[in-house]
């Protein structure tokens, strides 16, 4: 469930929005309120929320303000801004401050709504990874020379498409020879076997989040087939793909009865 924040200084339109669509079936779940920017700055300081649907013109401290100071402290939240006709141009002014959608508060509908939530979604879960990608490559930073971490910066950039030496060399600025025996060198590994223990990585996160079948986290990650999936897995695991998986299901099941 994605945690939710709402913030408006009317009432009315604050029941609106918790009522007119089903917050359970979009996979969301509303965490708390505020009528003015400052209770809202202080409770998203502490609910931490994955998603804030916010009015620009709140009193105390704006939408705008409110947004600024937030995604500076979470860069993951996400923020969905509601105006009305007069503050148009704050609300798209907004959208320089990484908010993904400004909806207009009058007749607002539900089906613009969850649109606007699939959107807000998917942005969040790319600020996820996103940043877990730029936690790996700032532990690099400080060990490898400049052509390896670009060569890393690439791998974990494209860990979802089909990644290739010549890509990577390309990227790294370095002749294919060179980067293969160098990155040897320096990270003690093939560049062919960290690519593919890279993507395996992913393919068990991908897996634990439970939404794709095996064959399309094959398909996500660039393999060949799922057969050559599963035996590189097998490789960096010792399990296949579909072990991992009920593996994983039968700990989830022992810590939830637990």
């Amino acid at each position: 469930m994605y945690r939710v924040f709402l913030a408006d200084d009317d009432p009315l339109v604050l029941s609106e929005i918790k009522n007119i669509i089903d917050w359970e079936k979009n996979n969301c779940s509303i965490e708390g309120t505020a009528s003015d920017g400052i209770t809202a700055l202080k409770r998203i300081n502490w609910l931490q929320p994955d998603l804030v649907i916010c009015d620009i013109s709140l009193p105390c401290l704006s939408g705008l303000e409110l947004l600024k100071l937030s995604v500076e402290k979470f860069p993951d939240t996400v923020f969905i801004i509601l105006t009305n006709h007069e503050d148009f141009e704050s609300a798209k002014e907004s959208l320089n401050y990484r908010a993904v959608s400004y909806l207009k508060k009058s007749g607002l509908e539900g089906q613009v709504l969850e649109k606007a939530l699939v959107r807000a979604i998917t942005e969040c879960e790319n600020r996820k990874k996103l940043r877990c990608i730029e936690e790996k490559y700032y532990l690099t930073k400080k060990t490898y020379s400049e052509a390896i971490q670009r060569a890393l910066q690439y791998i974990f950039l494209n860990v979802e498409k089909k990644i290739t030496l010549n890509d990577v060399a390309d990227f790294a600025c370095i002749s294919p020879g060179y980067l293969s025996t160098l990155f040897k060198q320096e990270v003690k590994q093939s560049l062919f076997d960290f690519i593919n223990h890279t993507k395996i990585d992913h393919a068990c996160e991908l897996i634990y989040e439970n939404k794709y079948r095996i064959n399309e986290i094959s398909n996500i990650l660039g393999f060949e087939n799922a057969f050559y999936f599963s035996r590189v897995f097998r490789k960096f695991t010792g399990v296949t793909p579909s072990e991992f998986r009920i593996n994983t299901r039968d700990k989830m099941n022992k810590l939830s009865s637990g």
